[in-house]
């Protein structure tokens, strides 16, 4: 799970996924893609305000997930990535 924020969020995760970003107070399933178009991890995406975003997906995947999105921070980019972790 992840709490992901911050001025440039919502464009962060516009940038990432294949699908629509969810307006707020809305829910949406995302992907992120390969280079080549394959499906690389599917997420789901709650929008708690305009910039502030609650994700989860697959347990087994959660550090798969956080190194592709820390991987893919522009420098300067204006967007919190927190992993949230349970008990």
């Amino acid at each position: 799970h992840f709490r992901i924020s911050g001025a440039g969020a919502a464009a962060f995760i516009d940038r990432l996924i294949a699908n629509k970003v969810p307006a707020v107070g809305r829910v949406g399933l995302g992907h992120f893609l390969t280079p080549s178009g394959k499906v690389y991890s599917e997420l789901t995406f709650v929008r708690l305000a305009e910039d502030d975003f609650y994700v989860t997906g697959y347990s087994g995947y959660q550090l798969h997930d956080l190194r592709w999105m820390r991987t893919h921070l522009k420098a300067g980019e204006e967007v919190n990535v927190e992993e949230i972790r349970w008990g």
